[in-house]
């Protein structure tokens, strides 16, 4: 990974303008390309817990679902979650 320390950038000469600009568009796209990403990943979330998904497939709540089929805990959370909105309810498994 590039340290973005200030000893380090010191001891890097700086791009051209032609590959500054490019670079920057570059920066741009992806941008671009991770907040579209972002809300689809933000719709698909909320659509899953609306469904309730964990249900059928036997956890007992987001939190369990989310650990054992994405990979997360509640610490890494995923945008636009809504399990505060709706509490799990005991025995709805």
């Amino acid at each position: 990974m590039v340290s973005m320390e200030p000893e380090h950038e010191a001891s890097v000469e700086p791009v051209g303008r032609a590959d500054a600009v490019r670079l920057t568009e570059q920066l741009r796209v992806a941008i671009g390309q991770a907040r579209r990403a972002a809300v689809v990943l933000a719709g698909r979330v909320r659509d899953a817990h609306r469904a309730r998904v964990w249900v059928p497939l036997g956890y007992s709540g987001w939190g369990e679902y989310a650990q054992a089929e994405l990979g997360i805990s509640r610490a890494q959370d995923l945008p636009a979650r809504a399990p505060h909105s709706a509490p799990h309810r005991r025995g709805t498994r």
